[in-house]
């Protein structure tokens, strides 16, 4: 994985390029990253990776149902902590932690 700096029109550059790209742009905490994917998965997907997938569909369903009240105790906690850079990635994580327990 290599750093890289950033002009103004890749400023927020994330992701793939394209579907059939390898290459991919990150930025983690600041400091922007990018990669190659190698030697990609391209077989059917294990039963665990299966569970894997359904259990980020209900947290993602659990994060869009969340009450007014809800988001604004999240917001509070949110603002508590320094571990998570966003508030998505830390509802996120407080979620996951529901559907694990």
């Amino acid at each position: 994985m290599a750093k890289y700096v950033p002009m103004d029109l890749l400023l927020s550059l994330s992701g793939k390029i394209c579907g059939h790209s390898d290459v991919y742009f990150a930025n983690r905490k600041g400091t922007h990253y990018t990669g190659k994917i190698c030697n990609p998965y391209k077989g059917e997907p294990s039963a665990l990776q299966i569970a894997q997938r359904n259990k980020f569909k209900q947290v993602q369903q659990a994060i869009g149902a969340l009450t007014e009240e809800q988001k604004t105790a999240y917001e509070a906690d949110f603002r508590k902590q320094n571990e998570y850079k966003t508030l998505r990635g830390f509802i996120f994580a407080k979620e996951y932690e529901k559907i694990n327990d």
